[in-house]
């Protein structure tokens, strides 16, 4: 049986797949306990507001992308990645947000 290539996560209510290759001891713990990017998904529910754009720099998991684009909708919502091979977007992240990927 082939060992799957990501593993799926619950943040709030996206489930997320991280690429197996990405996980680490520490990352696991804050994805399993949901307390991935926290204080940013915080200030994200506290301050944007439906009117605003927003440009996540270093979208990581593209979770804060993903909430701030159920506020102001995904058409709203420039994320960025440094790393190319995490510049796809999981299916199961953007479903339901209308966000797609663009090169």
């Amino acid at each position: 049986m082939p060992k799957p290539k990501a593993e799926q996560f619950l943040i709030d209510d996206l489930v997320i797949d991280i690429p197996v290759w990405g996980l680490t001891g520490y990352l696991r713990e804050r994805l399993d306990g949901g307390l991935y990017e926290g204080p940013e998904r915080a200030l994200v529910r506290k301050f944007v507001r439906a009117d605003d754009r927003v440009l996540d720099l270093g979208a990581g998991a593209g979770v804060v992308a993903m909430i701030a684009a159920r506020i102001v909708g995904a058409e709203k919502v420039v994320a960025s990645r440094r790393t190319p091979r995490c510049a796809r977007p999981s299916s199961a992240i953007s479903a339901g947000t209308g966000c797609t990927r663009s090169s």
